[in-house]
This record gives C-alpha cells, structure tokens and sequence, in this order.
C-alpha cells in the first residue's frame, strides 16, 4: 500500500507539473464572469492553459490579461488581445487561419514556426514578436499584418515575404535564412548583434532596409543573393 501511494503522488506530482497531464484548451467563452484567459470556466475543459497546454481560438474575444504560457496556439477565428504590458509565450508553433490577433505595447514570444498567412494581425505600441526556438516565417501580405519589432534569437527560415516597420534585430545566436523571399524593414533600424547571422541562399532573395543596418554579426551570401 505504501508504494503504491508513492507511485499515485509522484504521478500526481508530474500531473501537476504538465509533464505528463499537458492538455488541448480550446475557448468557449462560457463563464458568464468576463473574457480573461485565466479565469475558470471560459474553456471546453477546467481551469485554464498553461505551459505545455495547447490552445485553440475559434470563436469569441479571449482576452490574455496575465503573463501566459501554452504549447502550440491555433487561432482559425475570433479575437484574441493581449493586454498592454503582458507577454504571452508560445513554447511550439503559432499558426493563424482565421480571426483577429491584437496586442498593444506587449510581447508575444514564440519558439515554434510563426505562420499568419491567414487573419489579420493588429498591432499597435511598441509590441514585439520575438522567435527563440526554431521554424519557418510565413506571414499574410496584408500591409496590416506587418510585424512591428521583430527579434530573433533562433534559427529561422523566411518562407513568404517579411515586413517590419519598427525595430528589426537578430540577436546573438539569432540565425534568418531569407531564401528566395524578399525582408523589408520600411521603417525599421536594423541590428544584428554579434553572433548573429542573416543569409541570403536564393539568389532570388532580397534584403532591403530603408534606415541604418548596424551589423556586428554576419551577413552571408551562400547563392548572389541581394
């Protein structure tokens, strides 16, 4: 009896620690109290996401009130905002098919792919998408899904055409393969950092800045490209 007491807390312990219990959340918006991420109730299953959870948006206006953690997060409709001075972090991949993706001065980091190809992004403030994992870029050409800051401090690979209007910075250990696709920063100073490195590998590939690029890292060019 005792050891299999042992065995019921260690499992309850790695429960409680996401390791084993990690869960998909996906929103409903049914707490009747308000449409906070955290609050209980607002989901298809008790409690709320949190590292290791994912998530998916389809419908309502969830609104990320706290700092926050999940796994992968899928919004196909809806509209989720984060809350000023909030920082959401998506340890997988962010896909969008649908819906609205809002934040204000706040920061949604992601350490999967970024891929909004559909939807629409909002963004208003100094928000700030930073990639520190590993994936592919694809972003919607709608000049209103334009990242505003943009930091890298993975290994990434452009997989459509990238806009930045703000602040565009690869960071140390930070890695953008352009491809055959063309980064412009319209209104963006640019920085890549020591140990950073921006490749172009398509001769196809185009890298333009219309402000300063202080470089202390690498720019190479594996194929001609721009």
């Amino acid at each position: 009896m005792k050891y299999k007491f042992l065995y019921f807390a260690l499992f309850a312990g790695l429960c409680f620690s996401n390791t084993l219990c990690a869960a998909t959340y996906t929103w409903t918006g049914g707490s009747g109290i308000d449409n906070n991420w955290n609050t209980n109730g607002n989901w298809d299953i008790a409690g709320f996401p949190v590292a290791g959870d994912d998530v998916i948006i389809g419908i309502g206006t969830p609104i990320v009130n706290v700092n926050s953690e999940a796994d992968n997060l899928t919004i196909s409709g809806g509209t989720l905002s984060i809350n000023p001075f909030i920082t959401l972090d998506i340890e997988g991949d962010f896909l969008m098919t649908g819906g609205t993706l809002g934040f204000q001065n706040s920061i949604f980091n992601c350490a999967g792919s970024w891929n909004d190809v559909s939807g629409t992004i909002s963004v208003a403030g100094i928000s700030r998408v930073s990639l520190d994992g590993a994936g592919t870029i694809s972003k919607n050409p709608a000049a209103s899904n334009d990242f505003r800051q943009l930091f890298i401090s993975g290994n990434y690979t452009a997989a459509t055409n990238v806009k930045i209007i703000a602040q565009f910075d690869i960071e140390t250990t930070g890695a953008l393969d352009i491809g055959a696709f063309t980064i412009e920063c319209t209104g963006a100073d640019v920085t890549i950092a020591n140990g950073g490195t921006l490749t172009l590998s398509d001769p196809a590939g185009i890298f333009q800045s219309n402000n300063s690029v202080d470089n202390d890292g690498e720019i190479v060019f594996t194929d001609n490209g721009t």
